[in-house]
């Protein structure tokens, strides 16, 4: 299973574990936005998911 089919929901609380703290913190409105524009990307084929491990060789590769 990868990072983006357990959910942020999911792992949220696991951070708030870790770091001790129990407040709730509402992410920004332009979040919420910036996550949509992406889904819709998704939707239309114009962004794809990339295995974290390719994606970091790629930005290696470009800003070597």
């Amino acid at each position: 299973m990868n990072g983006l089919a357990l959910g942020f929901t999911s792992v949220q609380p696991n951070l708030r574990n870790l770091s001790g703290v129990e407040e709730k913190y509402d992410a920004p409105a332009w979040h919420e936005a910036a996550l949509g524009e992406t889904e819709k990307k998704m939707d239309e084929g114009i962004e794809k998911v990339v295995d974290w491990d390719i994606a970091k060789k790629n930005l290696r590769k470009k800003f070597e």
